[in-house]
C-alpha cells in the first residue's frame, strides 16, 4: 500500500558541485551535477568530492588540495527533501543534523587554510554551524510543529573549502528525526516507506 502521493512522490533537485581555482582566483575546472536521484557523487583529482544519499540521509564535502591541480578546492553538497508525517494527526518534531569534521594543513607548516560550514532550513528557520580547524558543533537543529499529510521542505547542506599548500578538509552530515511519538513516522518524498533508521556509526562507516 503507497501512503505518498502523487504529488508528494517526485523528489525537488539537489546539488552537488566541486570547484578548483588558481592563485588568481581564476575557475580551472568545475564539475555540478543537478539531480532528484536517491543518491549522487561528483569527484575531481585525488579524492575531492561532493556527495549526498538521501536513504540514509547523509551529505558530504571534501576539499583536498594539491598544488598540481588547483590552488583552492570549494565543495558543496546541498540536499532538498520533502518529507510528510504519517500515524499522527500533528507533531512537534526536531531536526537535527549530526555534523563531524576532520581537518589536516600542511605538515611543513606552510601557509595552508580551511574553511567548512554546514546548514539546516525548515519552515523559514535556518541552523548553521562553521569551522576553521579540527572541531565543529555536533549538531545543528529546528523544531518545527507538523501536520499529518502536509508536505516539509527540508534543505540540509555541508561545504568544504581548502586553499594553500595542501589542506584537506572534510564536513559530513547526517539528518535526523527526534520527539516522534510511538506509531509516528516521517516518509521520504521518494518512498512510501518511512524514514530508515540509521546510527551515526553506521554512517561514518560508509565513508571510511
Amino acid at each position: 500500500m503507497a501512503y505518498a502521493s502523487a504529488l508528494f512522490a517526485q523528489c525537488p533537485q539537489s546539488t552537488v558541485s566541486f570547484v578548483g581555482k588558481n592563485v588568481y582566483g581564476a575557475v580551472v575546472f568545475e564539475v555540478i551535477d543537478r539531480s532528484d536521484a536517491p543518491s549522487a557523487q561528483v569527484s575531481y583529482g585525488r579524492s575531492s568530492s561532493a556527495s549526498y544519499n538521501r536513504v540514509d540521509r547523509t551529505v558530504q564535502a571534501v576539499a583536498n588540495v594539491y598544488a598540481d591541480e588547483a590552488h583552492q578546492h570549494i565543495s558543496h553538497a546541498v540536499v532538498v527533501e520533502h518529507f510528510q508525517l504519517r500515524g499522527a494527526m500533528s507533531a512537534r518534531v526536531t531536526i537535527r543534523l549530526t555534523l563531524t569534521a576532520s581537518v589536516i594543513t600542511d605538515p611543513s607548516y606552510r601557509m595552508a587554510w580551511v574553511v567548512g560550514s554546514a546548514s539546516l532550513t525548515a519552515r523559514d528557520q535556518t541552523a548553521s554551524a562553521e569551522t576553521t580547524n579540527t572541531s565543529i558543533a555536533p549538531f545543528i537543529e529546528i523544531s518545527t510543529y507538523v501536520l499529518e499529510g502536509e508536505p516539509l521542505e527540508v534543505t540540509y547542506e555541508t561545504m568544504a573549502d581548502g586553499w594553500g599548500y595542501e589542506p584537506h578538509i572534510t564536513v559530513s552530515g547526517h539528518l535526523e528525526f527526534i520527539g516522534l511519538s510511538d506509531g509516528a513516522e516521517i516518509l521520504p518524498c521518494n518512498s512510501s516507506l518511512p524514514v530508515k533508521a540509521t546510527s551515526w556509526g553506521a554512517v561514518k562507516a560508509l565513508y571510511r
